[in-house]
């Protein structure tokens, strides 16, 4: 598989980073009390189809050569994700303590959503997964309904983006075991969407 030029992965780079400020402009209107702004959502999508689009060029080029494993992998998208995930999150944690203690209530919204399952099942990227939503919501078990920790609501799309790498992980190793053609890109790149 051929690599990309230094131009072709600047300029996903600039629509990764634009799709990235979609959902900050997206955050900073419906703060200021405009409702009916969607720029966010379509910036997760093209975020995370570009992002899919590029982990399955990488999977393949490291398959070609022989060099694709699922730990490999796993450990590549673990230290790019938690190194900045982690950190952020007890930043989170301790700018909402901060409010809370000092802001007279500003954090009224956040603050049932401030529990220690949040903050672990955040940590562990649980948060609004399918299968505690469905124990929690169908079958009834409101311990199992894990929400984003305090304020830190916008992270959703962190825990969604690593489990679809894990799943795609998962089955482009399963597929790899045969010869790499792009019917094996294509196909995990569809799942991973």
């Amino acid at each position: 598989m051929k690599k990309l030029s230094i131009q072709q992965s600047v300029f996903l780079d600039v629509l990764r980073c634009f799709a990235a400020q979609m959902v900050l402009v997206e955050h900073v209107l419906t703060s200021y009390g405009f409702r009916e702004v969607f720029v966010g959502s379509f910036g997760v999508v093209v975020f995370f189809i570009l992002s899919g689009f590029l982990i399955s060029m990488s999977a393949a080029r490291d398959a070609e050569r022989n060099v694709f494993t699922f730990k490999g992998y796993l450990i590549g998208r673990f230290s790019r994700i938690f190194t900045l995930y982690v950190p952020v999150l007890f930043l989170v944690l301790l700018c909402d303590h901060f409010v809370s203690v000092y802001g007279g209530g500003a954090l009224e919204k956040v603050d049932e959503q401030r529990s220690l399952i949040n903050f672990l099942g955040s940590i562990l990227m649980l948060q609004q997964n399918p299968i505690s939503e469905i124990l929690s919501q169908v079958l009834g078990l409101g311990f199992f309904e894990i929400k984003p920790y305090g304020s830190a609501r916008p992270i959703w799309s962190v825990a969604v983006e690593w489990w679809i790498y894990v799943f795609f992980g998962g089955v482009f190793f399963y597929k790899t075991k045969e010869p790499v053609s792009y019917t094996h890109l294509t196909l995990p790149t569809i799942y991973s969407v």
